[in-house]
């Protein structure tokens, strides 16, 4: 393959101390060549052509997230997890910031090659309306039964009126890319939607967590009711949309909300589901420096990926211990 629309991937971070006895996340990473077949690729999306609202800035995310990711270490202390290899970056597709339709055409190019070379695919937005052409990626090489696994506090399933990101859900499933039964939303609130859309929601099967469902059942118990539901499925999309998080955890994004998930109860989730489910794949979206207040989104960001690319190491030693190859 080549790297056509790839920009070069810029590794590397903030080395905060010199402890000869700390290595860093960033020193771990490789650049992807566009050849090679990775346990786990890294791949950017800087667009926010299709963001409703005009807090606009998530096409700056993709590289904030890496400075943050990167400047870690490459141990994670609560799961006593090392990475020391199988980490590419691939860069950032290089978007036309004025024309969606060219950008889209490009990211479904370039997703396609790296969706086949990789076992786990890592994606920074952006916004919401890339998931679109990420998931049909996901679709063609998953072999049997997909799973979407969507955090957000909207259910992105409207009708379609312009381009905008709240409507690429209903579109996948309009198209039969997914089935709405093998769909879960964790997160939902607020006034934003009407009756119709709930019972078109319901029509298709898809199961949603309101954040009040959330805090009233248990977080454990949600997480295992979730972790049943999709267990069947042969591999897992997960689309983390920031604004599922309550506005104190993440105010950097287009449509920051109170009465949302807090940090601790995402990171828990995303571990939890990366690790026991086959979760192969995970975009974080909706992430606006611009907007956000001392980094603190974009912290939260680079740390659900983080856990992730150590669940999904998890995910591969449980494996080969029990002699799946």
């Amino acid at each position: 393959m080549s790297r056509r629309y790839l920009s070069e991937p810029r590794l590397g971070g903030y080395r905060f101390f010199p402890d000869p006895n700390v290595r860093w996340l960033g020193d771990v990473v490789r650049r992807w060549d566009g050849e090679e077949r990775v346990w786990l690729a890294i791949l950017g999306v800087p667009f926010d052509g299709g963001t409703v609202s005009h807090r606009r800035g998530s096409r700056y995310a993709p590289s904030r997230i890496r400075e943050y990711l990167y400047s870690k270490t490459n141990y994670l202390v609560e799961h006593d997890s090392e990475i020391v290899e199988g980490v590419y970056d691939c860069g950032d597709v290089e978007v036309n910031i004025v024309d969606s339709s060219e950008t889209m055409r490009r990211l479904a190019e370039v997703a396609d090659e790296v969706f086949k070379s990789a076992e786990n695919v890592l994606t920074f937005g952006g916004d919401h309306s890339l998931t679109y052409e990420l998931i049909k990626a996901a679709r063609r090489v998953s072999g049997g039964e997909m799973g979407l696994i969507q955090f957000d506090a909207h259910h992105d399933t409207r009708t379609e009126w312009g381009q905008h990101s709240g409507f690429w859900l209903r579109r996948l499933l309009d198209e039969n890319v997914l089935k709405g039964v093998n769909v879960v939303q964790i997160g939902i609130r607020g006034s934003l939607y009407s009756r119709h859309y709930i019972e078109h929601v319901k029509n298709t099967g898809i199961r949603y967590v309101t954040v009040w469902d959330l805090r009233t059942k248990g977080l454990e118990q949600t997480t295992r009711e979730i972790v049943r539901w999709m267990g069947g499925i042969e591999s897992i999309y997960i689309t983390f949309d920031i604004d599922a998080l309550d506005q104190a955890y993440a105010p950097g994004t287009d449509h920051p909300s109170p009465g949302g998930m807090s940090s601790w109860e995402a990171i828990y989730m995303i571990y939890s589901f990366a690790s026991s489910l086959n979760a192969r794949w995970l975009d974080i979206m909706e992430v606006s420096p611009p907007n956000d207040q001392q980094d603190q989104t974009t912290k939260l960001a680079a740390e659900l990926a983080n856990q992730y690319i150590h669940a999904r190491h998890k995910h591969k030693s449980l494996r080969t211990e029990h002699g799946v190859v």
